[in-house]
């Protein structure tokens, strides 16, 4: 298949980090309904104010780079430094932003827990992959693609993961090319059997258990462990939380720190989906579907602010034992060595727009966290407004590192897309003039630039969002003559070919792929 590629410190106690809690919470409030987390919302980027150092660099003692690549499943904008929510509770991230670069705009290549895995730890877009939908076996399809670990194994790492990296499932984990160790970690009891958890159309929440009983916890354990340890060879650590991903059900003490008095429920409008064409609207809430009803289910059960209260205390649950890690590392001989990636696979909805989960192309569902400590290359306490998308994530280490990426014979197949993003690690208001890209499905894309998010479907129908007045994608403008222009910019990057749709889950047939080959 041709086509065009696409444009593609620490050691704070309780009681302090208590007190910055409530202050980040009430400073956050006058902040919540625009929700927009940047700064700068009318321009894409400032000029260069400095020169950006030529790649590869060394760490500041010298030697080789060693990577802590953490991944949190279904992690939104909801963190205190990005004041996603008035309640979100997460001081282990937000003091990790005081030593790192964090990204208000970073978007998912997909809103799907496969497709955006697969297409980051590849470098490879559905458009090419195919890999469109969570059930792709991802592994089979990209072939001898070389993956984000594999790259470092072939390299000389250490390489050593436990959780969620790739998507669940035995290819990615298990794989003796990808890892020099892999080591999982499950809830020690069935969460069906688990008393007291509340489900609204499957949106499950509920609080139990002890730590040790969360493999989470025994995750985090097993990564200090590995910290701890004296290596001889670089390392590659890779840590991937389930949490905040449900079932919401984590121990009560987390629920404790977010009283359901206390609760906000996001911005939302009545007869939102009105300006939205039929099928963006049936990708939201697909009436022929129970699965895809969530918003009418919880609003009739009168239990949305209880659900967000779920989501909330599973976030700063995988904060606190994203924290636990990051501890480690500074209290290690590795901190200055070691390049720490922190990232959300893609957003989630908690009833804005109708729409709860991910699987839809709006902003919601795909922004999420997406924070880079490089030691002698980032500052610290940086926040870039520049949209940029996790497709990034690959080529920018390899960049920093110098670490080279073997050319197989699937690669004129499933083209690498090689953009990195490493001066804007080094200069946040450096010159960036590309947008973040996402696809949902075959033929369903959005372009988000600083301004604006188009998104096209399938069948030709767009939706058009500026961002600088309506940070809530309220009002659909894609038919406004004043800015055919500026769509018409952003349609340029979308593919006019795209791979085979192959097998697909029956709740998108129709939907997302317009039928299934």
């Amino acid at each position: 298949m041709t086509q065009d590629l696409i444009k593609t410190t620490r050691g704070l106690n309780s009681a302090i980090k208590t007190a910055k809690l409530l202050l980040l919470s009430t400073m956050a409030l006058a902040l919540f309904s625009c929700s927009s987390g940047s700064k700068n919302s009318d321009s894409q980027t400032e000029t260069n104010t400095k020169t950006v150092p030529e790649m590869p660099i060394s760490p500041p003692g010298g030697g080789e780079w060693n990577v802590l690549f953490i991944s949190v499943d279904d992690l939104n904008t909801w963190t205190g430094h990005l004041q996603g929510h008035p309640n979100a509770k997460t001081p282990n991230i937000d003091e990790f932003a005081k030593t790192s670069t964090s990204f208000a705009r970073a978007y998912s290549p997909v809103p799907a827990c496969n497709p955006t895995r697969a297409a980051i730890l590849s470098g490879v877009r559905p458009s090419y992959s195919g890999i469109y939908l969570n059930n792709h076996d991802w592994d089979s399809r990209l072939g001898d693609v070389e993956t984000l670990p594999q790259t470092f194994k072939t390299a000389g790492y250490y390489t050593v993961g436990s959780g969620k990296i790739f998507h669940n499932g035995e290819a990615g984990h298990t794989a003796p090319e990808y890892w020099t160790e892999y080591t999982d970690f499950e809830d020690t009891f069935e969460r069906r059997e688990v008393p007291g958890v509340t489900n609204v159309n499957g949106i499950r929440w509920g609080a139990y258990g002890t730590e040790d009983e969360h493999g989470d916890h025994r995750r985090t354990l097993w990564a200090i462990d590995k910290l701890n340890q004296k290596h001889d060879k670089p390392f590659f650590i890779g840590v991937g939380y389930i949490k905040p991903h449900m079932w919401w059900v984590v121990p009560q003490k987390y629920f404790d720190m977010h009283p359901l008095e206390t609760i906000q429920t996001p911005p939302y409008k009545e007869n939102d989906l009105d300006d939205v064409p039929p099928m963006g609207v049936e990708i939201a809430t697909n009436t022929e579907n129970q699965f895809y009803m969530d918003h009418k289910r919880i609003e009739e059960s009168g239990k949305w602010k209880e659900a967000i209260r779920g989501y909330l205390a599973s976030s700063t649950y995988a904060d606190e034992k994203v924290g636990m890690i990051l501890d480690a590392l500074d209290a290690s001989p590795y901190r200055d060595n070691t390049i720490v990636i922190i990232w959300g696979d893609h957003g989630w909805h908690l009833g804005e727009k109708y729409h709860w989960r991910k699987h839809a192309l709006w902003e919601e569902a795909t922004r999420t966290t997406y924070m880079v400590r490089v030691p002698g290359l980032t500052k610290g306490n940086e926040i870039v407004d520049t949209p940029v998308d996790l497709m990034s994530m690959y080529p920018t280490l390899l960049d920093i590192t110098g670490i080279k990426r073997y050319t197989k014979p699937s690669d004129d197949k499933y083209p690498f897309e090689n953009i990195s993003i490493a001066p804007l690690l080094s200069d946040p208001n450096h010159s960036w003039d590309r947008p973040a890209i996402m696809s949902y499905g075959a033929g369903n894309m959005a372009v988000r630039d600083a301004r604006y998010r188009l998104i096209q479907y399938a069948d030709g129908t767009q939706e058009f969002y500026d961002h600088s007045v309506d940070p809530n994608e309220w009002e659909n403008i894609a038919a406004k003559p004043e800015i055919q222009e500026a769509k018409a910019r952003l349609v340029e990057y979308i593919p006019t070919e795209w791979a085979p749709k192959g097998d697909c889950d029956a709740r998108f047939r129709g939907i997302v792929f317009g039928g299934c080959q």
